[in-house]
């Protein structure tokens, strides 16, 4: 158990085993499923399911550099759309959101500062820049 000195570095070794779990072991109480493909989500892993997930995670990294704000929506970024304006920031839903995704997004993007904005069709969370 060297290195895991601190709260950090134990919830880093727990969110690897999270994500072993959930999307490359496959679980023999659900046909050789992960927990992932059976729920339905499907990442495209192919055979090097480590591999692959870690490319999709290098991908999803660049992306949340360019926004850190919305760093923490995880996969959830791709049911979004972000759209960078002069004075704010705009997430817009890309498709209707089910309850879950929606509650799920709504609780990131609120922690990190963005309003919902009830506009018809054109609703979205907004975030304005401070200038």
């Amino acid at each position: 158990m060297r290195g895991m000195n601190t709260a950090e570095s134990a919830q880093e070794l727990l969110n690897a085993l999270r994500i072993h779990y959930n999307f490359i072991r496959g679980n023999q109480a659900i046909g050789g499923q992960t927990p992932a493909e059976a729920a339905g989500i499907d990442l495209n892993l192919g055979e090097n399911k480590t591999e692959s997930l870690m490319r999709q995670a290098a991908v999803h990294a660049k992306d949340s550099e360019k926004e850190p704000l919305v760093k923490g929506l995880g996969i959830r970024i791709m049911k979004v759309n972000i759209l960078n304006e002069k004075d704010c920031i705009k997430v817009r839903p890309k498709s209707w959101l089910d309850k879950k995704d929606w509650r799920e997004i709504h609780d990131i993007l609120g922690v990190q500062g963005f309003n919902w904005l009830a506009n018809g069709k054109d609703s979205c969370w907004i975030k304005i820049n401070a200038s």
